[in-house]
């Protein structure tokens, strides 16, 4: 009868070995998924961070030269018109001074 058990208790074990070892085999196996997983995710970290970069310098790239844009002196409606009116002025200047004719 004690042999039996011992019989019995030696399978037991051998069993449980045997589960163990599947268990093993299965953590391994998730392990390696999980590894590359994470290396894609690292990877694509990598890149997001890297794109993150080139848009934040052009960003700043932008509100300088939005900077320079808003303080640069614009004209208004009225200074636009007014130009444009020496502008024709100074044209007829210069037909009344072509066609006037010098002394000789």
């Amino acid at each position: 009868m004690q042999e039996q058990e011992q019989v019995k208790s030696v399978e037991d074990l051998e069993s449980q070995i045997t589960q163990l070892r599947n268990k093993e085999t299965e953590l391994k196996e998730q392990l390696e998924h999980l590894c590359a997983q994470s290396e894609e995710k690292t990877m694509v970290l990598n890149q997001s961070q890297e794109s993150l970069k080139k848009a934040q310098v052009e960003v700043a790239r932008l509100r300088e030269e939005i900077q320079k844009i808003e303080n640069t002196p614009r004209l208004s409606e009225e200074d636009v018109k007014v130009l444009g009116k020496m502008e024709r002025l100074l044209e007829e200047d210069q037909n009344e001074l072509s066609s006037f004719q010098f002394c000789k």
